[in-house]
């Protein structure tokens, strides 16, 4: 036999739950206004974000349909 071979220790389980518990313990929870404040930020860039790429995307067809006439893109 191999002496490599795993003995599983009885309440492993019950103590990885304990140790997940005081660990969320020592966790630094945001306040509801920073998710709030954050939200919004995060909201704001998606917009940003979605706006610049309707920009390109839009300007890309357009330069496209100048160079090529002849292709019919459709939004």
């Amino acid at each position: 036999m191999s002496d490599n071979v795993k003995v599983k220790e009885p309440g492993r389980i019950r103590r990885w739950f304990r140790a997940m518990k005081s660990e969320l313990k020592k966790v630094s929870w945001p306040s509801a206004k920073q998710v709030t404040k954050n939200t919004f930020v995060v909201l704001a860039c998606l917009i940003l974000v979605g706006l610049f790429v309707f920009v390109i995307d839009f300007g890309f067809i357009k330069l496209l349909q100048m160079v090529l006439p002849d292709i019919s893109l459709q939004w």
